[in-house]
């Protein structure tokens, strides 16, 4: 059962990467022959008015949330960013009692709504995703107040990034990243179960994944009215100075399409 346990992906955050869901199993089969792929489970949880949304979910004092929880002396990557109608967002990277790594992003006002899908996998699955780049992983979150929406992308990097940059329609988008560094063991399975490339992997990234969140806030006229997917590309840095370019496959940014958006209170309450 822990075996189990330990692959199992939580799709918290709409669209983060689900349009690459068979990719990324594709990509897994690669790399361990006979690993489990693990589960899906989505978890929501009732939002009540006091300290900001992530600040509720990360508490747990509520059934549903209690998983998500950071671990409460290890080391969390968090931001705060205004989006473009200068809504505040709290963006947390932390690892959970469970072995998991979890990213949230959620805008502070959200009050009686529920919680969106927060990403969250083990480190193994995560560590897969590193075969193609830096970039572990980018999508959007999404909000609206008075009938305007609002939008970021935020993802997960290699530790050794020092920038990343959103392409979209020839525009360029300077991300933050977490001046923490996130650090994660990775239960590898048996050695019979890794095939050649996961061998390379392993050799590469060792027995301790690290990693940072970004965040950009898209401004108001990044994307135009009625848009329902992007495509672009995810420019990294790295501290040896390389710079990787990798695409952003056609992804949901909207209601339309999938994407949970986050009902803000109007302005005039």
């Amino acid at each position: 059962m822990t075996d189990v346990l330990d692959t199992i992906e939580w799709e918290l955050l709409a669209a983060i990467r689900r349009s690459n869901a068979r990719r990324r199993r594709r990509r897994r089969l690669g790399l361990f022959g006979g690993a489990a792929l693990g589960l899906t489970v989505a978890t929501t949880s009732a939002a009540t008015i006091g300290p900001t949304a992530l600040d509720r979910l990360l508490d747990g004092s509520d059934a549903p949330s209690a998983q998500l929880r950071a671990l409460p002396d290890a080391r969390r990557g968090t931001l705060r960013l205004d989006d473009a109608a200068g809504n505040r967002w709290t963006l947390s990277l932390h690892r959970t009692n469970g072995g998991f790594v979890v990213l949230a992003a959620l805008p502070d006002e959200l009050r009686n709504d529920r919680f969106a899908p927060v990403v969250g996998h083990s480190p193994l699955g995560l560590v897969a995703d590193l075969v193609d780049g830096p970039v572990i992983s980018v999508g959007p979150a999404v909000a609206e107040r008075d009938g305007t929406l609002s939008r970021l992308l935020v993802g997960e990097v290699d530790a050794n990034a020092r920038a990343v940059t959103i392409v979209l329609g020839g525009r360029r988008y300077e991300t933050r990243l977490t001046p923490q560094v996130v650090a994660a063991a990775i239960r590898w399975p048996p050695p019979a179960q890794i095939l050649p490339q996961g061998r390379a992997l392993k050799a590469r990234v060792g027995d301790r994944l690290r990693l940072r969140a970004f965040a950009v806030a898209l401004p108001a006229d990044a994307l135009p009215p009625g848009t329902k997917r992007i495509s672009g590309s995810v420019e990294t840095e790295l501290d040896d100075g390389r710079r990787v370019s990798e695409p952003i496959p056609s992804t949901c940014v909207s209601a339309a399409c999938g994407v949970t958006v986050f009902k803000l209170p109007d302005q005039d309450g």
